[in-house]
């Protein structure tokens, strides 16, 4: 297990890197990089897989599933980062300055695209999908949700706040869809609409990132207290994100126990 996940971690950390630096050099290069190293890292997970687990069907990324995973996932991202940004702007802590170059923010999809892609098949694919079969379910959604927040201590604006929150809201969410679906590509299409909606739609920091401070759709600014709006690491470090991803986490967690997909508790 531990191969599997620091070979697909490494890659992954190598291919962002490229692609940021392209991104900002020239946009429309970095959509393209970014499309290609995703499909890269996609290839590098079914061959590591294979090559690991000899001939296991790799059933959490059939293709016959990924028009509706990408697609609903997709829109559950949109959903939820658009009721965050609602929320904030009804309490007057989100404003709308104008619009900025929907080509640069459209740009940006390359880059999420490998956010996407690379985290979810290195946390969920790798490390949660291994954990779970040695230990179980419950025991295996808390430690990969943990090190999944841990990670994001290494961003620009990072704090030990931002990354429980990111824990508990998306390192839960994701995890809880990926059991009551066992289909990783509702988890990549989630994680790719979640940080396009809120770095490039409504011009917010991602993660401690700030990718949307220069390449967003909509030009906006958020102020007031750090709890309620995440500061400069986003709203994903803010009470109002981890209070609206927690319910959805609960409902998938309901389906996949109903489903009898809740795997038990075991011991090393």
């Amino acid at each position: 297990m531990p191969i599997t996940f620091f070979i697909l971690l490494a890659t992954y950390g190598i291919f962002l890197y490229v692609t940021i630096i392209t991104t900002q050099a020239q946009p429309w290069a970095g959509f393209a990089v970014g499309v290609i190293t995703a499909a890269l890292i996609l290839l590098l997970y079914i061959r590591l897989i294979r090559w690991l687990e000899g001939s296991r069907h790799l059933s959490e990324l059939t293709t016959a599933r990924a028009g509706a995973g990408l697609s609903g996932g997709g829109l559950l991202g949109l959903a939820l980062m658009s009721t965050v940004v609602s929320v904030l702007y009804l309490s007057g802590y989100y404003s709308v300055r104008g619009t900025g170059a929907v080509s640069d923010a459209l740009a940006t999809l390359g880059l999420w695209c490998i956010a996407g892609v690379g985290e979810e098949l290195t946390f969920r694919g790798g490390l949660f999908r291994l954990l779970e079969e040695a230990v179980g379910t419950w025991i295996a959604l808390v430690v990969s949700a943990l090190i999944f927040g841990g990670v994001h201590l290494a961003n620009p604006q990072a704090t030990l706040w931002g990354a429980t929150a990111i824990a508990i809201e998306a390192g839960l969410l994701f995890g809880a869809i990926y059991v009551a679906t066992r289909n990783l590509w509702a988890c990549i299409g989630l994680h790719w609409m979640w940080n396009f909606s809120l770095g490039s739609l409504y011009g917010l920091a991602v993660s401690g990132s700030g990718v949307g401070d220069d390449a967003s759709i909509l030009d906006a600014t958020i102020a007031g207290p750090t709890l309620i709006t995440g500061g400069e690491f986003g709203p994903e470090a803010s009470l109002v994100c981890i209070a609206i991803c927690l319910i959805p986490s609960a409902i998938f967690l309901v389906i996949a126990h109903r489903r009898g997909l809740i795997r038990p508790m075991r011991t090393l």
